[in-house]
């Protein structure tokens, strides 16, 4: 995987989904694509032009506490997010919930950095 370690996609996490997908469709053109998730809610994906730029979540759908403020959050491809995870526990990072996997789309990880930031790893299912 010769992207290894790029950032390749970010999520806007809000309580506040219809006014962000008003928006960033406003002010970048984007249209959506309405997903369900598992567990409860829909997770839209943005598209820029036909291509998938980005997603947006309710704030409701997510375990964070009451009063957390909207934020973007960046993904990093990883060859493996199993691997990944291996390598930020021994960099004195921390693994944030379960790695899980998404049908068609791959295998994710939230971590937190030695610094504390978070961020997400993803490793995305070959394509044919």
């Amino acid at each position: 995987m010769a992207d290894h370690g790029i950032f390749c996609w970010n999520e806007l996490i809000t309580p506040d989904v219809e006014a962000a997908k008003h928006f960033y469709a406003a002010h970048f053109g984007w249209t959506y694509q309405a997903n369900p998730m598992p567990t409860g809610g829909t997770y839209w994906v943005a598209f820029l032009e036909n291509a998938p730029c980005a997603g947006i979540m309710d704030m409701a759908d997510t375990p964070l506490p009451a009063g957390t403020p909207p934020f973007w959050f960046p993904y990093i491809l990883a060859k493996s997010v199993d691997a990944t995870a291996d390598d930020v526990v021994a960099a004195q990072g921390k693994i944030m919930r379960p790695l899980w996997d998404v049908a068609g789309v791959g295998r994710f990880g939230i971590f937190q950095d030695a610094t504390g930031a978070g961020f997400g790893a993803m490793t995305p299912v070959p394509r044919g």
